[in-house]
Parts: structure tokens; C-alpha cells; sequence
């Protein structure tokens, strides 16, 4: 059966089946993926890409509360997965670095590339927290992988472009200094790996993205390692539908302002969320609480609306 007679035939929602998976990248990596397929006929698959210093465990919340799960629920091939460095994810012998560009280079084309042939011609949305989020756009614009659209939420980069408060920036760029320093020290300096763990910025490929992300903000500048590649200019070529979800209940690690200054160097369609109260009317989440909160379920249903909007076309010529 095709895939729009699939979804002519939706019958009543089941309950998702799970699976775990080991997605290899092309330098040797074994990225570790929950895969949560719908009851009935598929819409799509969304893939999950989790915030610093926290793993693919964030989308799935206790008694089946969390986003995979809502996702599957509706519909959707929810794929969770470990960034390198992150969660379960392993360096098998000969792999290749930890660090931000090659999140970018090449775990989202592995995790994507497995995306898109689960879906067997129907949509890949991939839906980013954080960190997740600006790789993904970042992948997008380098042409790393091959997705039909972005969600991001709580998601910008602590760079002056995108920060209309100086006094936010020299703040973070404080934060920034604080963890490059301790990161340096980590191995020699006890009082420095305490801080890091506290941090949750512990494990070493968490610390050496941090380690990045810390650069951008101390630079001013989103780019490689080697220099070689501007990642905010690259955002120029994000020709893919673009949802921007921020929180006003987030007023450091994401503001509203700050993620719509972000979306807005996106090439193509891009709309913001601002999400202004939590169900029944209560105050906005934090930037975490995006995906972890138990009362965002408004906010996740807007998204899948969003979602199957944007994908609708590719639907139904599939």
C-alpha cells in the first residue's frame, strides 16, 4: 500500500511500538536512538535532537508523558537520539572527534539518512532543542543532510548578532569564559571538574562541545573550528519550512527575541510561537521545560499541527 493510501485509512490510534537502535556515522561513532512507530499509518518521521548536556531520555517523560510519545500518538515515527558524546552513544575504535562541527557534519546526515529511508517517501521533520536546534539549521545550511522541515525550540547562539542586550551578552560571554576556562583545567585541577559536573558538563564529549559553544560566545562569532565555514551566513540557504518555538518564561538561555533574530537569517518559510502561558493558563515554561514540562501539551499540538501543514504536499505526492 502506498503511502497516500495509508494515510486515507488511518484507523483508530494505538499504542506506539519501541524499538532501540544503533545509528553508525561515517567516523566510526554508534549513536544509540529510541525509535517509537505509530499504531496506525504513519505521517512521517520526526527526528529528536536533544539539548547539551542532556540526552535522548529528555523526550520521553515518566508514565508515557513525553514528546516521542505525543508524536507517535499522533501519528509520527518519533527517532530520539544520543549526539555524540551524549547519553548511550559510544566511540568505537577509530572514530573521529567530538566536537560541534562534526554534530553537524556528521551525526544529523547519519541519523537523517536512516530517517529518511524509515519513512519510505513520507516527510522528516527534525525537531531540535537547544543545541539540537541550531545544528540542524546549521546542517541545513551547509547541505549536511536532507530534512523537509525544522522545529526549534528554545534555540539560539549566544552571539551579539543575535542579542539586543549588552548586558546579557557580556553575561554570558562571563558564563562562556567561566566553562572554556574550567574545561582547560579539567584534567588537573580538581575544583574544575567538580564545577563542570555541576554543570552537567562532566563527561568529555559533552565538555568539548560545550567547549565550542563556549568560543561562539566568547568570539562573537558562529563558525568551525577551522574557520572555514560561517555557520549564521550559511542559514541564508535554509530554504525548508522553519518553526521557531520560544517561551516568555525564558528570559537568559533563550528570550523570545533572541530565537526570532535567528529564524529571521533563515532563506526560506519561517514562523515563531511565542508561547505565552502553559495549559490551563499557567505561566510559561523555561527553556528545558519546552520538553519536559508536563504542561505544554497546547504547545506540542500547535507543533504537530505545524508539522503536518508544512508536509502536507509531500503527503499526499508520496
Amino acid at each position: 500500500m502506498d503511502a497516500a493510501a495509508r494515510l486515507t485509512r488511518r484507523g483508530a490510534a494505538l499504542e506506539p511500538s519501541f524499538e532501540a537502535i544503533d545509528v553508525r556515522t561515517i567516523d566510526a561513532w554508534s549513536l544509540r536512538a529510541n525509535v517509537l512507530e505509530p499504531g496506525g499509518d504513519a505521517r512521517g518521521v520526526a527526528v529528536l535532537a536533544h539539548a547539551l548536556a542532556v540526552d535522548k531520555s529528555a523526550f520521553d517523560r515518566p508514565r508515557g508523558a513525553g514528546l516521542a510519545r505525543f508524536l507517535a500518538r499522533r501519528g509520527w515515527c518519533a527517532v530520539a537520539f544520543d549526539f555524540r558524546g551524549h547519553g548511550e552513544s559510544q566511540r568505537l575504535r577509530g572514530a573521529g572527534r567530538c566536537d560541534y562541527d562534526r554534530l553537524v557534519e556528521r551525526d544529523f546526515p547519519a541519523v537523517c539518512d536512516f530517517a529518511r529511508f524509515r519513512a519510505g517517501g513520507l516527510p522528516v521533520v527534525v525537531i531540535g532543542h537547544g543545541l539540537g536546534g541550531h545544528a540542524a539549521l546549521a546542517a541545513v545550511g551547509a547541505s549536511s543532510m536532507d530534512v523537509d522541515a525544522v522545529v526549534a525550540l528554545g534555540t539560539t547562539v549566544w552571539i551579539p548578532a543575535l542579542e539586543p542586550s549588552r548586558a546579557r551578552t557580556w553575561a554570558r560571554r562571563a558564563i562562556a569564559e567561566g566553562v572554556a576556562l574550567a574545561a582547560s583545567s579539567a584534567g588537573r585541577l580538581p575544583a574544575a571538574s567538580r564545577a563542570l559536573r555541576l554543570l552537567g558538563l562532566g563527561d568529555d564529549g559533552v565538555r568539548a562541545v560545550a567547549s565550542d559553544l563556549a568560543r561562539f560566545a566568547c568570539d562573537g562569532r558562529w563558525e568551525s573550528a577551522d574557520g572555514g565555514r560561517d555557520y549564521l551566513a550559511s542559514l541564508a540557504a535554509v530554504r525548508v519550512p522553519v518553526l521557531d518555538v520560544v517561551s516568555e518564561g525564558d528570559a537568559f538561555a533563550c528570550p523570545p527575541v533572541c530565537g526570532e533574530r535567528l529564524v529571521a537569517r533563515c532563506g526560506g518559510r519561517r514562523e515563531v510561537f511565542r508561547v505565552c502561558r502553559g495549559d490551563a493558563g499557567t505561566r510559561p515554561p523555561s527553556a528545558m521545560g519546552l520538553v519536559t514540562s508536563g504542561r505544554v501539551q497546547r504547545v506540542w499540538a500547535c507543533i504537530e499541527d505545524w508539522m503536518r501543514a508544512v508536509t502536507a504536499s509531500r503527503s499526499v505526492s508520496s
